[in-house]
């Protein structure tokens, strides 16, 4: 898969009510940190990026896909218990994927509640958490502010600096198409005459369009059409979901 030289922004949000736009790698001043966005911006790839960040800071980097332990509570309890043992305050604990375990597990958030006010404020490990926006659930932010000790918000602000990713930008787009070897006018043409602009937007959607473009030259005009052909491919492809064994045949399996 081509890497993109593409540096993505967030929208970083405060307790105090400050708000600014920010690089990936700039997260790595806050201690504790909660990452948000939609389906398929790239929060597991701006998440890894963070990373880097803070092992070059000198902290000791554990990491957890949260949905590949997700079989039962003491399971993820047991799961969460191994990874915090022995952390430190420079230790940095990641969280990713919590909206998937939580399709996997409703009642996830329990045991990461207790590990949240347990194990993870004994040790003063620093946190990085990712969720999408519409599934994150507000015990959880409650835990991590008491265990930080964050004291209260300001109105309307979240208990907790919490970082929005950006959607892509129209030039990030323009670089993504010249790294994919692609005439970037062609494709920028293509994508405003099929009315795909909104597509265009996330990494995911984003990638489909280049590929398919990329392959025959143009864009269907059918979204049905162009989600049909595609649709397959992006399931077998993304790593992060190969990763927990989310395969299309064990998607179909499950139905």
């Amino acid at each position: 898969m081509t890497h993109w030289p593409i540096q993505r922004e967030w929208k970083l949000r405060l307790p105090d009510g400050s708000e600014k736009h920010v690089g990936t790698q700039d997260l790595a001043a806050q201690e504790v940190l909660i990452l948000k966005g939609p389906a398929g911006i790239g929060k597991t790839t701006e998440l890894r990026s963070l990373l880097e960040t803070d092992k070059e800071l000198g902290r000791e980097i554990r990491s957890l896909r949260m949905a590949a332990h997700c079989s039962s509570n003491d399971s993820l309890l047991s799961r969460l218990a191994t990874l915090i043992q022995g952390a430190t305050s420079t230790t940095v604990i990641s969280l990713d994927a919590l909206d998937e375990a939580i399709a996997f597990l409703p009642a996830a958030v329990l045991p990461l509640e207790e590990f949240i006010r347990g194990p993870l404020k004994e040790t003063g490990a620093v946190l990085r958490i990712a969720c999408r926006s519409a599934v994150w659930p507000p015990p959880l932010e409650t835990a991590i502010r008491d265990a930080y000790g964050l004291g209260t918000p300001k109105d309307n602000s979240p208990s907790v600096p919490t970082a929005d990713l950006q959607p892509l930008s129209d030039n990030d787009i323009l670089v993504a198409a010249v790294a994919e070897g692609l005439d970037s006018n062609a494709f920028e043409k293509a994508i405003k005459k099929t009315g795909t602009q909104t597509l265009a937007l996330h990494p995911v959607t984003l990638r489909l369009l280049v590929k398919e473009f990329g392959s025959s030259g143009s864009l269907p005009t059918s979204r049905a059409t162009l989600f049909d052909s595609g649709v397959n491919r992006l399931i077998e492809e993304r790593d992060e979901r190969r990763d927990i064994g989310l395969t299309h045949e064990s998607l179909r399996m499950a139905q």
